[in-house]
């Protein structure tokens, strides 16, 4: 074999080696992405941190973002946990509010992540992202949460029921209703686009949606759970 038909051999070769790799690249993606659609998780979905950013961009009913709209800075109530993590207190916080309800929710959801003034605790874990947020016309807001706020959150009922409960107390007041919009009635938890049962230790029914509860608040008389 002469050097020229050497080094065609060794081109030819590396040709298919490349070709086999970029196939078997290929559809070890394709198993991913089918993996992932049976777990119902959308592989195109964009996590959108809880944290100061941009603005956050509207969402419509079918969930389809268009521009944001001008937001205000307004007083709203945020809901935290009060002493010993037994009920819910309030705090006035100072937030963007626009012509959207879904999206004036998602601007006070991302303010309880960020954390409370000094006298409450938190309720929800820092590390925890907002996939999406869709308000529905029979004004429930259903809220995709990632995985990791059933990782940040002490396992138990009561921890659980104070986030769900200071979510569903945050966002259901009128002052979160935008003008010419619908209000939000009660909350719906996914994780990871999917209803979490099985994913929280607790024995809270997270099938149905939450609405407020005033149990929960500070003042109220309720039996802890452990």
């Amino acid at each position: 074999m002469s050097p020229r038909e050497r080094q065609r051999f060794f081109r030819r070769v590396l040709l298919a080696l490349w070709g086999l790799g970029t196939l078997i690249l290929l559809f070890a993606l394709g198993l991913i992405v089918h993996e992932l659609q049976k777990e119902g998780v959308d592989p195109l979905a964009l996590r959108t941190p809880l944290t100061p950013g941009a603005p956050p961009a509207n969402t419509t009913d079918a969930g389809t973002s268009i521009m944001p709209n001008t937001a205000s800075l307004q007083e709203v109530k945020l809901y935290f946990a009060g002493i010993e993590n037994a009920n819910l207190a309030p705090q006035t916080h100072r937030i963007p509010l626009g012509a959207s309800t879904a999206d004036n929710c998602r601007a006070a959801i991302a303010a309880l992540a960020q954390g409370p003034q000094p006298g409450l605790a938190p309720v929800l874990p820092s590390s925890a992202a907002l996939r999406g947020i869709y308000l529905l016309p029979s004004g429930e807001l259903v809220v995709d949460f990632s995985r990791e706020l059933a990782m940040g959150i002490k396992r138990s009922a009561s921890a659980e029921a104070l986030m769900a409960q200071a979510i569903a107390h945050t966002v259901c007041q009128p002052s979160l209703a935008a003008p010419n919009d619908i209000p939000v009635r009660n909350v719906r938890f996914l994780v990871e686009g999917v209803l979490p049962q099985g994913v929280f230790d607790s024995h809270l029914d997270f099938s149905q949606p939450f609405a407020p509860e005033t149990a929960w608040l500070a003042g109220a008389t309720r039996r802890r759970e452990p």
